[in-house]
């Protein structure tokens, strides 16, 4: 049971992630890979 509530609070920790510093995703389609694999990987260097 622990497990399920970490795994669900890192996946809300990701999207507000996500949402927050790469939604200039939308501007453009290479700068939404870039953005998104950066943020992805700040993030879990973080946690």
């Amino acid at each position: 049971m622990r497990t399920e509530v970490l795994t669900t609070n890192r996946r809300k920790v990701l999207r507000v992630g996500f949402r927050s510093k790469c939604f200039r995703c939308q501007l453009s389609t290479v700068n939404c890979q870039l953005s998104t694999v950066n943020c992805f990987r700040t993030k879990l260097e973080t946690d």
